[in-house]
C-alpha cells in the first residue's frame, strides 16, 4: 500500500507510517513508489490430470511446495477448525497459531487458510484472522478444489512469513498470488505474504497493520494482480487511461461515487486504475487521486474503508460475493457486512 518500494517488487515502509517519503508530498501528486509487488504466479495454470476428491491444504513453508508431512494441526479452542464465531474477537493474549482457516464448512463456504511461518506474535496474527474472517463473510460461494503438487486446496491457502529483512523503514515485504486454478477462472489457489518483523511491529504501533494485511490479502487473492489476465482491463498504464472494466464495479463506481463519475467522461467504460508510481503500484490499484482513502488504492490513508465498488470488483473477478449481481441468474447475495476497518481506523 502507501509505502515506497525498491527493485524486485518489494514493499517498503517508512518510519512515520504514512508510507510517503518525508516530508509528505502533496497527496494529489502520487510519488514513484512501488508498494505492492504482486509477484506473478510461480506456475502457469494447468488442468489437473486427476480432479481433487478431498479438501486439504499444504503445510509447506514455501508457496506451491507442500511438505509431505501432515498439514499443521488445527487451531486451539479459541479457533474452530472452520473459523471463529463471526462475533468473537481474536484474543491478543492467546498463544500464536501455526495456522488458521476462516469460514464455514469446506464444501459450501469460501475458506481462507493461513499457514504462519516464522516467529509471529498473537497480536500480529490477529490482523490475518480478522481479514480472513471478513473475506469469508463477503465471499459466499465455495470454489472447486484445486490440485497443487498433488494436494487438493480448498479455496485458497496463503503462506504468511515473518522474517528479518532490513529493519524499520526499509522493505516491508511482498504479497501476491502464486498457483492459479486451471479451470479458466484464474482464481488463485495459493498466495504468499511476507513481512519484515521490525516493520510489522512498527506498523502495528502506528495503527496501520490491520489495513495493510487486508489490502495485501486481497492482492494475494488476485485483486489488481490478475485483472489483465482475467481480461478485465482496457487502456494501459503507459497511456494513462487504464480502467477496470468489470460490469458490476463499473455500475457501482457511478452510483457510489457520483461526484467523481460525473466529472469522468469515461465512467461508463470502467473504473479508473492507478497509472502513477512504480510497477507494484501502477496497474493494480484504484486511482489514488480519485478514491484517496479507499482501501485498495496504492496508499495507506487514515480512515481507510472498503467500498462496495471493491466488493463488486471481486464479483467481476469470479468470486460469488454478497453483492447482488444483476448479470448472473445463479448469483448468491446477502446484506453487506460491517466494514472491518471502521472500528480500527475511526
Amino acid at each position: 500500500m502507501e509505502t515506497p518500494a525498491e527493485e524486485g517488487g518489494n514493499v517498503t515502509a517508512d518510519e512515520n507510517g504514512d508510507g510517503r517519503p518525508d516530508p509528505d508530498p502533496d497527496p494529489t501528486t502520487p510519488m514513484d513508489q512501488d508498494p505492492d509487488p504482486a509477484p506473478p504466479p510461480l506456475d502457469p495454470p494447468v488442468e489437473p490430470e486427476v480432479p481433487p476428491v478431498t479438501s486439504g491444504r499444504p503445510g509447506g513453508a514455501t508457496p506451491g511446495t507442500p511438505q509431505v508431512t501432515p498439514p499443521s494441526p488445527p487451531p486451539g479452542s479459541d479457533n474452530a477448525e472452520s473459523g471463529r464465531d463471526p462475533d468473537a474477537m481474536p484474543d491478543p493474549g492467546a498463544v500464536p497459531l501455526t495456522g488458521y482457516t476462516s469460514g464455514g464448512p469446506a464444501g459450501t463456504a469460501y475458506n481462507v487458510t493461513i499457514d504462519f511461518v516464522g516467529i509471529w506474535s498473537a497480536e500480529l496474527q490477529s490482523a490475518f484472522i480478522e481479514a480472513a474472517d471478513y473475506l469469508s463473510t463477503i465471499i459466499l460461494g465455495d470454489l472447486p478444489d484445486a490440485l497443487v503438487d498433488g494436494i487438493a486446496i480448498d479455496d485458497i491457502t496463503i503462506t504468511a512469513t515473518l522474517d528479518t529483512i532490513d529493519g524499520v523503514g526499509g522493505i516491508l515485504g511482498s504479497a501476491g498470488p502464486r498457483e492459479l486454478r486451471g479451470d479458466g477462472s484464474y482464481l488463485p489457489a495459493t498466495g504468499a505474504m511476507t513481512f519484515d518483523s521490525a516493520d510489522a511491529q512498527n506498523q502495528l504501533g502506528l495503527g496501520n497493520w490491520e489495513a495493510i494485511i487486508l489490502h495485501e490479502m486481497m492482492h494475494a487473492m488476485g485483486f489488481g494482480s490478475l485483472w489483465s489476465l482475467m481480461g478485465l482491463t482496457s487502456g494501459s498504464v503507459a497511456g494513462g487511461d487504464l480502467r477496470f472494466t468489470g460490469a458490476n464495479a463499473t455500475d457501482v463506481y457511478q452510483s457510489e461515487f457520483p461526484g467523481i463519475a460525473a466529472n469522468d467522461p469515461g465512467a461508463p467504460l470502467g473504473v479508473p486504475v492507478e497509472t502513477d508510481g512504480g510497477s507494484g503500484t501502477a496497474g493494480s490499484h484504484w486511482d489514488e487521486v480519485l478514491f484517496n482513502a479507499e482501501l485498495m488504492t496504492g496508499y495507506v490513508d487514515t480512515g481507510s474503508f472498503v467500498s462496495l465498488m471493491t466488493i463488486a470488483a471481486l464479483e467481476d473477478m469470479g468470486y460469488d460475493t454478497v453483492f447482488d449481481n444483476p448479470y448472473s441468474a445463479t448469483d448468491q447475495s446477502a446484506p453487506i457486512p460491517p466494514d472491518p476497518l471502521l472500528d480500527i481506523m475511526g
